[in-house]
């Protein structure tokens, strides 16, 4: 009797655990670019940029928000959170951010190779609907900075 009881159970504890979605993230864009900031991450700290021009730049015009932080040209780093509608629509902004970063790697390797190494290097992350891009120095501090403000 038991092993029949457990034999019904089974199904539906894997049933429970595979249909455990994607967690709920609900952060301030704002305060994660600020604590990056703060984390003192950069060469060169980026400066605000609208973040109008990060989603064009992105090519994601219309898909999402932006909160952007630009370098000067000299450097290619940056801080870019991207808020989109959803997870799903957040995931295909992922993969545009990360051609967008090939392309600019390749950009750069022509003439800047430090600078195209910070961009295969470059922090390309989803959590739920929002897509994190950082491009820096320290790629251990921001990744610290990300993962407290989404744990």
């Amino acid at each position: 009797m038991k092993k029949t009881i457990a034999l019904l159970l089974c199904p539906l504890l894997l049933l429970s655990f595979f249909s455990c979605g994607e967690k709920n993230y609900e952060i301030d864009p704002s305060a994660l670019a600020a604590a990056l900031l703060a984390a003192d991450c950069f060469e060169l700290p980026p400066d605000e940029v609208p973040g109008e021009l990060a989603l064009i730049a992105y090519g994601a015009d219309g898909e999402a928000e932006a909160i952007a932080y630009r370098g000067t040209g000299a450097t290619a780093e940056e801080i870019t959170v991207f808020t989109a509608k959803d997870a799903a629509a957040a995931k295909n902004l992922l993969q545009t951010a990360k051609d967008y970063l090939a392309s600019q790697e390749a950009l750069y390797r022509k003439y800047n190779a430090k600078e195209a190494d910070r961009l295969n290097a470059a922090i390309a992350v989803q959590k739920g609907k929002y897509v994190v891009i950082v491009v820096c120095d320290d790629y251990a501090a921001a990744n610290a900075v990300i993962a407290k403000t989404f744990a």
